[in-house]
């Protein structure tokens, strides 16, 4: 496998497994083997973009009782057309933003909504989910626009930091070109070459 590769990539845990263990006792396992078929009825988590506040996940994710147990997740940004079982439109833990995952999607005008609502849920320390029916494309976006705007960073430095947490995500051109409309208007100047490969 080390001489082949891995899809998947290798991270250090940093203050170690006793560390991890205290934050998710929920994802400790004493089994070291697994057969393929085990692998398959394994729950994946959403993944976490700012430790205790922010992740981002699927829809299958977003509607697990056991994921919001266990991640006490309080709030959800829904940027799919699908309908969330926890919340209902008008609850102030909730925000739908129903758009379609192509590049002809409006995602410009929902970002003054997305960037407060995640704002006045992190005032309140509430942990949310921000989530789309595959958790890759436009909850990715939105999770990057969070952060080009809260720290203030470039495009290029929002994504790197998003593939850093979940390297499967991968907004759609549309998207990535709304994204650095923002980041002109939100910085001043066009800092990230969007036609560079890397996105």
């Amino acid at each position: 496998m080390a001489n082949n590769g891995s899809k998947n990539p290798v991270k250090i845990l940093r203050g170690g497994y006793e560390d991890f263990s205290a934050m998710y006792p929920f994802l400790r396992t004493q089994k070291i083997l697994y057969l393929p078929r085990e692998y398959d009825n394994i729950e994946t988590y959403p993944c976490e973009v700012l430790p205790g506040i922010l992740y981002i996940g699927s829809k299958k994710q977003a509607q697990s009782s056991a994921i919001h147990k266990e991640l006490k997740i309080h709030s959800h940004i829904n940027l799919s057309k699908s309908k969330d079982k926890f919340f209902k439109n008008g609850d102030e833990s909730y925000l739908e933003v129903p758009i379609n995952d192509d590049e002809n999607a409006d995602f410009t005008s929902f970002i003054p909504e997305i960037v407060r609502f995640i704002d006045e849920n992190r005032n309140k320390l509430n942990i949310i989910l921000v989530w789309s029916d595959n958790g890759i494309s436009r909850s990715a976006a939105a999770c990057i626009l969070y952060l080009m705007s809260y720290y203030k960073w470039p495009l290029q430095d929002a994504w790197r930091h998003m593939r850093s947490c979940k390297f499967t995500m991968r907004p759609n051109r549309g998207l990535v070109k709304q994204l650095a409309k923002f980041e002109e208007q939100h910085l001043g100047s066009a800092i990230t070459n969007i036609s560079d490969p890397f996105f």
